[in-house]
């Protein structure tokens, strides 16, 4: 007696995450700001922010929003 499995290991974008990426979108969330996550993590805030770039198009889409507070 066979019992065959059939699995789908089609190319998903998500396939492609890594321990990195979520290091990039925790010290965002964390910090609440990219230049301060960049300094956490050790990189340039034009770097970071073209991480998150990249990790939101393999998304789809945008994973997190900006609040600037506004002083009148």
């Amino acid at each position: 007696m066979y019992i065959y499995l059939h699995f789908d290991f089609s190319y998903h974008p998500l396939m492609d995450l890594e321990v990195r990426h979520l290091r990039v979108i925790h010290a965002i969330a964390e910090y609440g700001s990219i230049s301060k996550a960049a300094s956490s993590l050790g990189l340039s805030q034009p770097s970071l922010a073209g991480q998150l770039q990249r990790i939101e198009r393999m998304f789809g889409g945008r994973l997190l929003q900006c609040c600037v507070p506004h002083n009148r």
